[in-house]
């Protein structure tokens, strides 16, 4: 679901959420309600055992139960959110209209002159940073359910803005990107000699993630793609999944042989 939707933003001036966006509430509830669940089942299956092992296994195994009871006490708070709030919030139009921008701090959201809040669906929904927005949030919740460009900021701020928070959220400065530009490694770059020398990409680029199954066991990769008429995968860390919006121009620097990313940069929008 995209949060910048013109026909979302419009139902919601009668105070009304619609199917789709209560539908994403719903999921999203379900989802932490399933994982806290499957949480207390094993910390339940773990104290049934418990008293069968030897002492040093019950070490482990109460370890263990502390670790799955402090996770689902932790997450509590995020279905509570959904739950108890977010949803009853939907149903009863408790819905509030505010002024914000759109920041960054381990994820997306609008900061308003009051509150933070935090952004119901999918990241990569055109929102841009420097812009202002009205936007549309549940009261108690504090989600924002749908958003509308109050003021738009020109490309070239918006470009710099991204930029920073690349460099913020990856991890690389200024002298690195420009040490990158130039095809080398800057003083506090590190790689080893198997990893190549630095090379570049660029294009429109798509953030992609893709679960990975290795016998019983499953990961999730996370991808820089760009067509250049042939397809061009780069392995990105989850930070860069997390922070990188799909179908700007980017300039991506990383090393040849090991494919590591180095620095990016966004060129246009």
């Amino acid at each position: 679901m995209k949060i910048l939707d013109e026909n979302f933003f419009n139902e919601n001036k009668n105070g009304r959420v619609n199917a789709a966006q209560l539908d994403e509430l719903k999921s999203k509830a379900n989802i932490w309600l399933d994982l806290i669940g499957y949480s207390i089942g094993i910390a339940i299956v773990g104290l049934i055992f418990k008293f069968r092992m030897d002492f040093s296994w019950l070490i482990i195994a109460a370890l263990l139960l502390g670790v799955v009871l402090i996770f689902s006490l932790y997450h509590s708070a995020t279905l509570i959110k959904y739950y108890w709030l977010a949803l009853p919030d939907a149903r009863a139009k408790r819905l509030a209209l505010a002024s914000g921008k759109l920041s960054y701090d381990n994820g997306y959201f609008f900061q308003t002159e009051d509150e933070s809040l935090f952004l119901l669906g999918d990241k990569n929904s055109g929102l841009m940073l420097g812009d202002v927005y009205e936007v549309y949030y549940l009261q108690r919740a504090k989600i924002a359910v749908s958003a509308s460009v109050k003021q738009s900021a020109d490309e070239s701020q918006k470009i710099r803005e991204f930029n920073a928070l690349y460099a913020q959220v990856l991890g690389f400065t200024e002298a690195d990107l420009e040490a990158n530009r130039d095809g080398k490694l800057s003083p506090n770059q590190n790689a080893e000699a198997d990893e190549g020398d630095v090379a570049q990409v660029e294009g429109k680029a798509y953030i992609t993630a893709k679960d990975i199954v290795h016998g019983r066991r499953r990961e999730t990769h996370y991808y820089f793609s760009i067509h250049q008429p042939e397809a061009f995968l780069l392995e990105i860390p989850k930070e860069a999944y997390a922070v990188l919006v799909s179908e700007f121009y980017y300039r991506a620097y990383y090393l040849s042989q090991s494919k590591r990313l180095l620095s990016v940069e966004a060129l246009s929008l």
